[in-house]
């Protein structure tokens, strides 16, 4: 039994001893951890730091798109009637000003609207006449006021008649009897071209022969599926990127929704209107479109450069001091762009390290 008991009593104070010699261990490492990972005023200097705050978090839509003629700006130019291109004077991409000539067109239908021209002259100078002569006998009471009105009106269709043919022939300008010109209506670049030397054509041919736009302003449409619809509104703000130009963003707003699913792509067509200027954006060229939106709630918001990936967990080293630092694990609400809202593990007002964080968070946990 006395045995038992000095057994016991040696185990009890073999643990003991254990304890305290771990004991003495750990405190020896934490002063040992404590002087290892003292930052340098030099390293300091590397360091980027930031404070944290609470933002709304901001959200962003990615959505794929194209570039698109600004339809307001847009003019299409069909013939005046048919015939055949004599002489061609622009090319698809020219800048073209208001009047300018386009295409020189041979038509015999231009002979028909002069013999009208010529004959509605004809038929106003008679109707003048008669006017004047009717006029007179009137005064002599040798007409009835009803003949007189009607010789009145007669020289008013006659002269509307001589104005329509007068205007239609103005429409183009420099008409002869076997042609006429087709002359820019405005000032832009020629978008579209149907057109070349000796091809005939007709007068209903549904296609323009030139279509003229202003390149100043263009609009970028994109396209919304099904799931996304409810967060899209008008004036959202949005950067699109081109493949031509990777490292350009092109800011705007959607200023329209067009309410109608396409049935070919089965979404939503939205509008971005753009500035222009160095017309660096080219019709149908292919667009990434990120929107971004408020989801009007508030979160801590830092910088995505902050976070520390390890172990499918995320970390953020919290400044305290040169001798200090916390690595405390957070959770991710959402990431947009180049910053990043928590959900959880930090609080606002704290010194997070941004440059270089990964570095510090290797060295604690080596």
């Amino acid at each position: 039994m006395i045995r038992h008991i000095r057994i016991a009593a040696l185990l009890s104070l073999a643990l003991l001893l254990a304890a305290l010699a771990s004991s003495c261990k750990k405190q020896r490492n934490a002063t040992d951890s404590s002087q290892q990972y003292f930052i340098s005023d030099s390293f300091f200097k590397q360091l980027g730091f930031d404070t944290t705050r609470i933002h709304t978090v901001e959200s962003e839509l990615n959505l794929i798109g194209s570039v698109a003629f600004d339809d307001d700006k847009v003019v299409k130019i069909f013939p005046f009637s048919g015939g055949i291109i004599q002489s061609l004077r622009v090319e698809l991409g020219d800048y073209v000003r208001k009047g300018q000539t386009l295409a020189v067109i041979r038509s015999t239908e231009m002979a028909d609207y002069q013999n009208q021209q010529v004959s509605a002259l004809s038929d106003m100078e008679l109707a003048r006449k008669n006017a004047l002569q009717a006029k007179d006998m009137y005064a002599n009471q040798l007409i009835s006021e009803k003949d007189y009105i009607a010789a009145q009106k007669e020289l008013q269709k006659a002269e509307s008649e001589l104005r329509r043919i007068n205007e239609i022939l103005s429409i183009y300008g420099d008409e002869t009897a076997s042609g006429y010109t087709i002359k820019s209506p405005i000032s832009g670049y020629i978008v579209q071209r149907n057109a070349a030397e000796d091809m005939e054509f007709r007068a209903d041919s549904p296609d323009p022969l030139f279509t003229i736009s202003n390149l100043n302003r263009i609009w970028v449409i994109g396209n919304v599926y099904e799931s996304d619809i409810p967060k899209i509104k008008l004036g959202y703000e949005a950067d699109v990127r081109t493949i031509s130009y990777p490292d350009r963003i092109f800011k705007g707003k959607i200023d329209k929704i067009y309410n109608v699913i396409d049935p070919d792509t089965k979404a939503l067509k939205i509008r971005v209107d753009l500035d222009n200027p160095e017309l660096m954006l080219k019709p149908d060229m292919f667009a990434n479109i990120c929107v971004r939106y408020d989801e009007h709630i508030k979160l801590i918001c830092i910088p995505s450069e902050a976070i520390v990936f390890d172990n499918s967990k995320n970390y953020v080293m919290v400044f305290h001091n040169k001798r200090d630092i916390e690595t405390r694990e957070v959770q991710i609400y959402r990431v947009t762009g180049s910053n990043t809202y928590i959900l959880s593990g930090l609080r606002e007002g704290e010194v997070i390290i941004t440059s270089n964080s990964l570095v510090i968070y290797n060295a604690l946990h080596d």
